[in-house]
């Protein structure tokens, strides 16, 4: 299942969810998350200007769901 959260939507989770993931949530982030314990693995997007192309984050999904990027 893929669900897609919009942080602006849930400003009070923001907090929880930056200390828990370890993200900055003022930037753009793709990531997975585990539900069964939490473990997450987000893409590694250097410059907010230069987002990736659909081919990279396809790719990037891919390698997830393959297990080439673990999320533990």
């Amino acid at each position: 299942s893929i669900i897609w959260i919009d942080p602006d939507n849930f400003p009070l989770l923001v907090p929880y969810w930056e200390k828990t993931f370890h993200i900055d949530l003022h930037r753009p982030q793709i990531g997975v998350v585990n539900v069964s314990d939490a473990d997450s693995v987000w893409m590694d997007i250097k410059d907010p200007e230069d987002l990736p192309s659909p081919d990279e984050l396809e790719q990037w999904i891919e390698d997830v769901l393959s297990g080439k990027v673990n999320t533990e």
